[in-house]
């Protein structure tokens, strides 16, 4: 147990929980509730699979002086074998949870993304990333049965 009375084996249970819920966009059980699937975890594994697929990336910060609407993560399609005219695209990510909603802001930017060529996702799981970007055949198990 640590101070504040939380035992660390639990902790550890509930974040590998929650990672694995980041990929597949379900909320796992754990001590008999579901736990909630945060966005952060669902951001953390589109940013590990990203960089598996050798996509250059970014996390996008919002705040004072930052664009409306602009998505959570940004990137530059590398192109390959099967897509060598996507090398250069953009690809803008706007994550949320399975409630979550897009702002007016948000909507427009990926619509501005989509017209202008880019990639435009909304991820609620990395299988929605891995399927927009037609990268399925990259991995062994994308979390679909």
């Amino acid at each position: 147990m640590t101070d504040m009375g939380i035992d660390s084996r639990d902790f550890y249970h509930e974040m590998q929980a929650r990672q694995r819920s980041a990929a597949t966009g379900k909320a796992p059980k754990f001590g008999g509730q579901k736990a909630k699937v945060l966005e952060r975890d669902i951001t953390k594994a589109i940013r590990n699979t990203l960089a598996a697929l050798k996509i250059y990336h970014w996390k996008e910060h919002g705040g004072l002086g930052s664009f409306p609407g602009v998505a959570d993560i940004i990137g530059v399609h590398p192109g390959n074998a099967q897509h060598p005219d996507w090398k250069g695209r953009i690809i803008a990510i706007e994550v949320k949870t399975a409630t979550g909603k897009l702002s007016d802001a948000q909507v427009l930017f990926l619509n501005n993304v989509r017209e202008s060529g880019g990639f435009a996702i909304v991820a609620r799981s990395v299988d929605d990333v891995i399927s927009a970007l037609d990268a399925g055949g990259m991995f062994l198990f994308s979390g679909k049965a």
